[in-house]
C-alpha cells in the first residue's frame, strides 16, 4: 500500500524522536503523529494494487534509533470492484499516556484500539526523579544540621549576665493540659486500584464451522461492554486465555485445526470491537486449540455444548 495522493513516504532517518509513524505491509515509514498532540490526527492510505484482498497497517513509536510496535490492523476481504478501497487512519491522545487508533475501510470504522505510548514528560520525570532524590535528602540533611547548631547555641546560659538559679525544692513539675483537638487522627489511606476480576465466558459454533454466529457475537459484545467499564473505571486487562474445542462425534473434520481456527476468530472480533488484546499489549496471550480431547459431555444428543470457545480474562 502507499499514501493516497498528496502524502509523502518519509525515510527512517527522517524520524524525530518520540514520532509516531505507520506502516502499511512492508513500505516505507510515515511519519504520522506525536504522543503529546492533543488534536485528532488523520492519516489516508490506499492498496498498492487493483484488487488486493488483503490489507496489514501497523502503527510504531519511534525513540531516537529505538523502534516499538504499538499496534496493527490486518483487513481481509477487501472489495475487489473498481477503484481502490480508501482506508482512513486516525489517532486521538485520550490522556497522558493513552492513545486511540481507529481504522476505517471506506469511511466505515473497521477497527479501534487504545494502547499505551510513552509521551516525553513522563519519560523526562523518571529520569529527573533520581536528581529530585538527592536534593530533597541534602536539603533535610543541611537544615537539620543548621537548625540543631543554632537551637545548641540558642540553649546555653550566659554566666556573665545572671547568676545560677536554685527552683524550690517543693516545685510541683506540672505538663499542660492535652488539647483533644490536638490529636488528630492518621489520614486515610487511599484504596489501591481494583483489579480485574477473573472470569469465563464461552461462545458456541455449529458444527464443522469456525464462523462467528450472531449469537456468538452477542455473546462477544457483552463481554466487551463489560471489560471496557472496568477498565475505564482503573482496573487493566492483563492475561487472556482462549481455548478452542471440538465434538467427540459427529461431522468435525480436522478437529485440532477447527479448534485453534474458531479460537482465533474469536480473538479477531475482539480485536475489531477494540479490546486491547494483541501479544504486544497483553502480558499473557494464549491461544491453543484442544480439538475433542476436553469435552463437556459424552453423550451423543449434546455434542453442540462441546463446540465451543472457552474464554478466560484477568
Amino acid at each position: 500500500m502507499r499514501l493516497a495522493e498528496g502524502g509523502s513516504l518519509a525515510h527512517n532517518s527522517d524520524m524525530a524522536d518520540h514520532t509516531i509513524a505507520v506502516q502499511v505491509d512492508r513500505t516505507r515509514y510515515t511519519r504520522f503523529a506525536r504522543p503529546n498532540d492533543r488534536e485528532r490526527k488523520r492519516i489516508e492510505l490506499t492498496t498498492m494494487e487493483p484488487g488486493q484482498r488483503r490489507a496489514v497497517v501497523r502503527v510504531f513509536l519511534f525513540r531516537g534509533e529505538q523502534r516499538r510496535l504499538l499496534t496493527s490492523f490486518e483487513l481481509r476481504d477487501l472489495p475487489s470492484g473498481e477503484g481502490k478501497p480508501l482506508l482512513t487512519l486516525t489517532a486521538q491522545r485520550v490522556r497522558a499516556g493513552r492513545m486511540t487508533f481507529q481504522l476505517y475501510l471506506d469511511n466505515e470504522l473497521q477497527a479501534q484500539r487504545q494502547v499505551r505510548v510513552p509521551c516525553r514528560s513522563r519519560i523526562l520525570l523518571a529520569a529527573l526523579l533520581p536528581a529530585l532524590v538527592v536534593l530533597v535528602l541534602a536539603g533535610w540533611f543541611f537544615f537539620t544540621r543548621v537548625g540543631a547548631a543554632i537551637r545548641v547555641i540558642g540553649d546555653e546560659p550566659s554566666q556573665a549576665a545572671a547568676g545560677p538559679t536554685e527552683e524550690p525544692a517543693d516545685a510541683a513539675v506540672t505538663k499542660p493540659p492535652i488539647d483533644d483537638a490536638e490529636l488528630e487522627d492518621d489520614p486515610p489511606e487511599e484504596p489501591e486500584p481494583a483489579a480485574l476480576e477473573p472470569r469465563s465466558t464461552t461462545v458456541y459454533f455449529t458444527a464443522d464451522s469456525a464462523h462467528i454466529t450472531a449469537e456468538a457475537r452477542g455473546t462477544l459484545q457483552k463481554l466487551y461492554r463489560e471489560l471496557s467499564a472496568q477498565t475505564e473505571a482503573g482496573t487493566e486487562l492483563t492475561r487472556m486465555r482462549l481455548h478452542g474445542h471440538t465434538a467427540v462425534a459427529g461431522p468435525e473434520h480436522g478437529r485440532r485445526r477447527l479448534s485453534e481456527q474458531r479460537a482465533e476468530n474469536v480473538l479477531s472480533v475482539l480485536q475489531q470491537l477494540g479490546l486491547p488484546v494483541s501479544r504486544q499489549e497483553l502480558d499473557e496471550l494464549e491461544i491453543e486449540g484442544f480439538g475433542s480431547t476436553a469435552p463437556v459431555t459424552r453423550d451423543p444428543d449434546e455434542q453442540h455444548r462441546n463446540r465451543r470457545v472457552e474464554i478466560t480474562v484477568e
